[in-house]
């Protein structure tokens, strides 16, 4: 790979959830927990509603993703911003000129952002990674130095 390329797949084989899927999944157990005790009174059963919600979540998230496909392909070469999304019917592909990127926003800690351009579309960013994002954020950075 040449020093002023990067590229990575979203989603990696070994990612199963988001990190914003996880938080809201946590948060909706925990709320079915405590519905269920303060309801019910009994804590082993507001446990097995938990335990039997986050079962089915991952199940049924398991099959949407097995039967969606759904990835994308990012690599910054050549002054441009390559993005091939695929679904299982669809394949979308864009190329973006980073000299026609207006502003740019790396959220490390859900490793998910965007890219805004001068012809106000938004470009949305999923990383496998806190490595990818600040690489991508490096990249971005540093073009848009030489721009100005």
């Amino acid at each position: 790979m040449a020093r002023n390329t990067l590229q990575w797949k979203f989603p990696a084989k070994e990612i199963q959830f988001l990190r914003v899927e996880v938080l809201f999944v946590a948060f909706l157990t925990v709320l079915i927990f405590l519905v269920t005790f303060f309801q019910l009174g009994d804590g082993a059963l507001a446990m097995l509603y938990a335990v039997l919600f986050l079962i089915i979540y991952g199940v049924l998230s398991v099959i949407v993703q097995k039967i969606s496909r759904a990835e994308a392909h990012y690599a910054v070469k050549g002054g441009h911003l390559h993005v091939i999304k695929k679904t299982l019917r669809k394949t979308v592909t864009e190329k973006i000129p980073l000299r026609d990127v207006l502003h740019h926003k790396v959220d490390k800690v859900f490793l998910g952002g965007y890219v805004l351009t001068k012809k106000g579309r938004k470009h949305s960013l999923f990383f496998n990674t806190r490595k990818e994002a600040e690489g991508f954020e490096r990249m971005i950075q540093k073009h848009l130095k030489h721009v100005q």
